[in-house]
């Protein structure tokens, strides 16, 4: 194993490339000449989430926790209003 500081853009790219194919850590470290914790390390400094919302349903990023797919629309009229909410 190697002690270099940073990773090669060749080496993230075969991380992303053994990721998409669900391969371990592990074999992702040994194949590129790594240890499987920086390969975590890696992955969890530069993952990204990808906002979905329910199964046939938008995202709603909804500042405030109502189950009502309208709330976020009646809230932001009262605001316009200048009403408080609570």
């Amino acid at each position: 194993m190697s002690k270099q500081r940073h990773l090669t853009i060749d080496e993230k790219i075969v991380i992303e490339t053994e990721l998409r194919k669900r391969s371990s850590f592990k074999s992702i470290g040994t194949l590129i000449g790594k240890d499987c914790t920086t390969i975590s390390k890696e992955i969890r400094a530069h993952r990204t989430s990808e906002k979905t919302g329910a199964f046939g349903k938008d995202f709603n990023d909804c500042l405030y926790d109502f189950r009502h797919y309208f709330a976020c629309a009646s809230i932001m009229k009262w605001l316009d209003e200048g009403k408080d909410i609570e």
